[in-house]
């Protein structure tokens, strides 16, 4: 196999890697239109608070983007990915040791 072969099929791996990844991440976020309509029931919300859940679901996961692509311009690779996974155990943490609501 010459190199030039070889990079190529690499590349296709890397991509097809690339896909398989996206489409994990964006399926872990749809999975959950069809649990809509129970929970909206079983918590006797609103179809304005149900859409208000899911706007925010969808916000949520899209800011973040802005900065990080931002920082990755600017900082290592891996030194954001070190500070985003460290910001992720103390956030984890936070919500453990977080007091119960009086509700």
């Amino acid at each position: 196999m010459s190199s030039t072969s070889a990079s190529d099929a690499r590349r296709v791996r890397l991509f097809g890697s690339l896909c398989a990844l996206v489409f994990l991440v964006n399926f872990g976020r749809v999975v959950f239109a069809p649990l809509v309509a129970p929970l909206q029931a079983d918590f006797l919300a609103t179809d304005a608070a149900v859409g208000l859940v899911a706007t925010l679901a969808w916000l949520g996961s899209a800011l973040p983007r802005l900065p990080t692509g931002w920082l990755l311009t600017r900082v290592d690779r891996h030194h954001v990915v070190l500070g985003t996974g460290a910001l992720l155990a103390v956030s984890s943490a936070g919500m453990t040791f977080a007091p119960p609501s009086s509700s």
